[in-house]
């Protein structure tokens, strides 16, 4: 069994494979809770992107494909169908890679959160994103690590993988954690400042 890994699935490699390649392709149970959703990716049809108003300026997706040993193809399936439960179906789809015009694996299974789901945000302003992001905790942990360890892949994985939403994304987050650092270290200087005002009895 091959299975088509992107979002968090190409840095965090929880169960067995027998080998992997690198491919490219032509959340509030992790990263938040019901009442604080996180962000999450997911694949959307190219042909559907339009009804999200969503400008993307690139076709493809880049992740690992990753071959499952028939002896463990069972117990991966539990696992993943369980990791991706929070609105994420299985589908098939044929994976490529950079050097080749050609399929190098065919269906492949691959979880995708479609826009049916009630899990679906859908797009918003990057900024708006980013605070979505960096006020998110989930199971798995802060959203803002999710954001961060995806682009870090991403450019360990292909040059040119991190795409320009991806990029905009990572910026408006680290000027925001930079702007929240800033305002706490200002008022950590203007504590001991204040106290010095009072009249020595």
């Amino acid at each position: 069994m091959w299975v088509f890994g992107y979002g968090s699935l190409i840095w965090k490699v929880d169960f067995p494979v027998e080998k992997h390649i690198t491919i490219m392709r032509g959340s509030h149970d992790h990263r938040g809770t019901a009442d604080k959703p996180g962000r999450v990716v997911t694949l959307i049809p190219h042909d559907q992107l339009g009804h999200f108003n969503d400008q993307h300026d690139d076709e493809l997706t880049w992740g690992v494909a990753y071959k499952v040993a028939e002896a463990e193809v069972e117990a991966v399936r539990q696992h993943l169908d369980h990791r991706e439960k929070n609105g994420y179906t299985v589908h098939k789809v044929h994976i490529y890679h950079p050097e080749y015009d050609h399929p190098v694996v065919e269906d492949a299974l691959v979880y995708i959160g479609t826009s049916e789901n009630e899990a679906f945000l859908g797009p918003a302003d990057a900024e708006i994103i980013a605070k979505q992001i960096l006020s998110s905790i989930g199971p798995s942990g802060p959203n803002i690590d999710y954001l961060l360890n995806l682009c870090q892949a991403l450019r360990d994985l292909h040059p040119t993988a991190l795409d320009s939403h991806m990029i905009e994304l990572e910026q408006c987050v680290v000027k925001a954690l930079a702007k929240s650092a800033d305002a706490t270290s200002h008022s950590a200087l203007e504590a001991p400042g204040s106290a010095s005002t009072k009249a020595a009895p």
